[in-house]
C-alpha cells in the first residue's frame, strides 16, 4: 500500500511491519528506521545518489538498494 509522509517515523510501526519495499525521493533512512521494517528487501531511491541511506544498516539486513533516475529526455535503472 502506499502511504505519503513526510518522514519515515509518521509510519505506524503496525504499517512499518508488512513492509517488503521502500520507495523514497527526499527522505534519509537511518539504521534505526530500518529497525523497523523486518521485511526490508529492497529501498529504490528515485533521484540521484544514496549518500543519505545508511547503506552499511541496508546491507546488513539484506536489502538492496536500487537507484531509480529519470529526466526528461532518460530514464535509468541501476542496482547498487
Amino acid at each position: 500500500a502506499q502511504r505519503r509522509v513526510g518522514s519515515l517515523a509518521e509510519l505506524a510501526d503496525a504499517h512499518c511491519s508488512q513492509v517488503d519495499g521502500l520507495a523514497i525521493m527526499r527522505y534519509a533512512v537511518t539504521a534505526r528506521d530500518l529497525e523497523r521494517f523486518p521485511r526490508l528487501k529492497v529501498i529504490v531511491r528515485m533521484g540521484v545518489g544514496v549518500d543519505r541511506l545508511d547503506r552499511a544498516a541496508a546491507a546488513a539486513k539484506k536489502a538492496v538498494i536500487s537507484v531509480f533516475l529519470v529526466s526528461v529526455t532518460s530514464c535509468a535503472f541501476s542496482v547498487l
